[in-house]
């Protein structure tokens, strides 16, 4: 598993100074995921749960702009090759989770493969 916090007090990323001591995931040196920028959208799950899977959002799609922060070529290339039925023509990750029966544990398994993707990425 990762680290979610890990020391940061400064990143330099692109051009641009973020001073950020949270919500900034640590994957490789100059390469951080920021979490404020990481949008969940609740979705249907079509997995087998009951009644409840009808009536509640359980599912969760993770939504990341990878244009936001800046990248470094090289990594968004690996990135666009190793997730690339995740990412759009636009430039933004899209994560699925249906594997649990609540949203709670779909949104940290969506960060989870995130995270991943992005750490694969990075070698």
């Amino acid at each position: 598993m990762y680290t979610k916090y890990e020391s940061l007090s400064c990143a330099t990323i692109g051009n641009k100074n973020w001073n950020y001591n949270l919500f900034m995931i640590h994957i490789y040196k100059n390469i951080f995921i920021d979490e404020l920028k990481i949008r969940y959208v609740g979705i249907r799950s079509s997995k087998p749960g009951g009644q409840n899977v009808n009536k509640v959002s359980t599912g969760i799609r993770l939504q990341y702009d990878l244009n936001i922060l800046g990248y470094p070529d090289w990594f968004i290339k690996k990135l666009k090759k190793n997730g690339k039925k995740y990412i759009t023509e636009s430039g933004i990750l899209n994560v699925k989770s249906i594997s649990y029966r609540t949203q709670g544990r779909n949104k940290k398994e969506a960060l989870k493969r995130m995270v991943d993707l992005f750490k694969q990425s990075a070698k």
